[in-house]
């Protein structure tokens, strides 16, 4: 897996799609991906970690459905580092006026194989969430 990061938007200001790879922007990092629901686990997000220290937050919102916004479907997301997991994170299936999104705090070390994957009690494409990484970079010396 190749090491990813990039200064931003290549294209000059247009908006090219979800970044499901860890963006590097300065000292700061993003990736972000939109899902539909899946009873099968899936990579949402996926990447390798540089020649840096990753303080991020990951925020994974609820499933919504906007025809039936009150049945409670909830997500799963499994972060992995290098292929185990570190963290997991479960959305709130509660009715839409009560929905939070699943947040964690984590450190990602430098070349770490990151991944999230994302599983549902939903499998519908009528069910979409969004998961967000955010966060700020240290260089280390080689």
């Amino acid at each position: 897996m190749a090491i990813i990061g990039g200064a931003g938007n290549p294209v000059g200001g247009s908006f090219t799609g979800p970044a499901e790879a860890l963006e590097i922007v300065g000292d700061f990092c993003y990736a972000a991906n939109n899902f539909t629901a899946s009873q099968t686990a899936g990579n949402k997000i996926q990447f390798t970690s540089g020649n840096f220290i990753a303080d991020v937050t990951v925020e994974m919102g609820p499933l919504i459905n906007p025809t039936d916004a009150t049945d409670g479907k909830r997500a799963v997301a499994q972060i992995q580092f290098n292929g185990a997991t570190v963290q997991t994170m479960l959305s709130d299936g509660a009715a839409a006026d009560q929905q939070t999104p699943a947040t964690a705090h984590i450190i990602i070390p430098p070349y770490t194989e990151v991944a999230i994957l994302v599983k549902a009690n939903a499998d519908s494409a009528s069910y979409t969430a969004a998961i967000f990484i955010a966060g700020r970079i240290y260089r280390t010396r080689d």
